[in-house]
């Protein structure tokens, strides 16, 4: 259980784990003892999350053959949702993006969950008529265009963005395209570089607005200690608050 003045979110790319397979099972056991506040899961089914709580997904058309229940986002919150969507631009890539509000003990948050395209993404499979890289600077352009539309609350960016931060192995046009839209938005990410527990860099982040910052960020390993694999993607769980709970709370202690 995580304090009034806080709020849990777990972040996992789950590979299209399965809720009844033995990989869904184990994740799924590791998110109920966490007990997060929202969940953004990626690459997932929509019966994976808890029954209890509230879910907005992406479309389910993503350019690949369709799935029954297979999503590229999902948001799940112990809280309703508002003002939610799965498309705010035609520029992107479909069924990559989900945003909403969610009221939450901090107050109203948005939460916009990506999936931003690999680099191979429409290269060799799906319809095979992109360029590498193109999709995912397509993504990044369409986010470009439509945060400023909903900055209308602290907002909190998370999911898997296809690249290490800080960069590596990727042309510095890509790289380049990812920083200059955190910068733009005023977006600092709070898993850049090694993370606590598995000591990786990861693909999979949560960018904050300026309201808001981390008490705590740690990686969930995606291999089990019995050498099981669950994912090709650690997981991600942060502890947040409003920059102003914290210098209230510092300021309550010393008086």
């Amino acid at each position: 259980m995580t304090a009034a003045h806080t709020l849990r979110l777990l972040n996992w790319n789950v590979a299209w784990a399965s809720p009844r397979s033995k990989r869904g099972k184990i994740i799924r056991e590791i998110i109920h003892l966490l007990d997060p506040d929202v969940i953004c899961i990626t690459e997932g089914y929509t019966d994976f999350l808890p029954e209890f709580g509230h879910l907005i997904t992406s479309e389910a058309d993503y350019g690949y053959p369709i799935q029954e229940g297979r999503r590229k986002v999902l948001l799940w919150s112990k809280f309703s949702w508002h003002d939610a969507s799965p498309e705010r631009t035609s520029d992107m890539p479909p069924g990559r993006y989900v945003d909403g509000v969610t009221r939450t003990r901090l107050g109203d948050l948005r939460f916009v969950g990506v999936c931003i395209p690999w680099r191979h993404a429409h290269v060799s499979t799906g319809h095979r008529n992109r360029a590498v890289w193109e999709d995912h600077l397509r993504h990044l352009k369409g986010l470009t265009k439509c945060l400023p539309a909903i900055a209308t609350h602290p907002l909190v960016m998370t999911g898997d963005f296809n690249q290490r931060i800080p960069p590596s192995y990727m042309p510095k046009r890509v790289s380049q395209a990812l920083h200059n839209l955190l910068d733009a938005h005023e977006l600092s990410v709070i898993t850049s570089g090694p993370l606590p527990e598995t000591h990786h860099a990861t693909v999979d982040h949560i960018a904050l607005s300026p309201e808001l910052s981390s008490e705590r960020v740690w990686a969930l390993p995606a291999v089990t200690s019995d050498n099981f694999r669950l994912s090709d993607h650690e997981g991600i769980v942060a502890d947040m608050h409003y920059r102003s709970s914290l210098a209230s709370l510092s300021t309550d202690t010393q008086s």
